[in-house]
């Protein structure tokens, strides 16, 4: 009990579980992630209300761009992927670590906490490698951006990768 306590007191001091009595997080000075991303949903900056009792997705209005959405493969699997392509080198390095952060993780919480800070490295590792294959045309030979409509790779989440 005491360790899952910690745990979910550091998940909402990293800002994925703050409340709405207080939506910032006070290590950044900004609202946490999930009201962010709340404000895009509501197309509109999250603000506190004039008599400072609450919150409302009542401020500066957040346009919707679709020129600045690229078209990623929905759940992109192996099969979707041509060997040999730039796609299926960012995908696979993508995976690889993808696979070496989960294994990290249960060390962490079978009993070995110390490995936290090594997962924590992983998971910026994995930050990089994800916007590799989402920044990679599917199936194309050479990294470049993407022509109008043309499909994106992306991030593969199977966590085998048979060849």
């Amino acid at each position: 009990m005491e360790s899952a306590l910690l745990a979910i007191g550091e998940i909402v001091e990293q800002g994925e579980g703050a409340h709405m009595e207080s939506p910032v997080d006070e290590s950044t000075k900004q609202y946490a992630h999930f009201f962010r991303f709340e404000e895009i949903f509501c197309e509109n900056k999250l603000e506190r209300l004039p008599d400072g009792e609450g919150y409302a997705y009542t401020g500066d209005p957040i346009p919707y761009n679709p020129n600045g959405v690229w078209n990623m493969k929905d759940n992109l699997a192996i099969s979707d992927i041509e060997k040999g392509t730039v796609c299926h080198t960012q995908a696979r390095a993508f995976h690889n670590v993808y696979k070496t952060l989960l294994c990290v993780l249960q060390d962490t919480f079978d009993g070995h906490p110390e490995k936290m800070d090594e997962a924590m490295k992983l998971m910026e590792v994995l930050k990089v490698h994800a916007k590799r294959a989402i920044w990679t045309p599917l199936n194309s030979l050479t990294s470049r951006p993407p022509e109008d409509g043309e499909v994106m790779c992306g991030p593969i989440w199977d966590y085998e990768w048979e060849e």
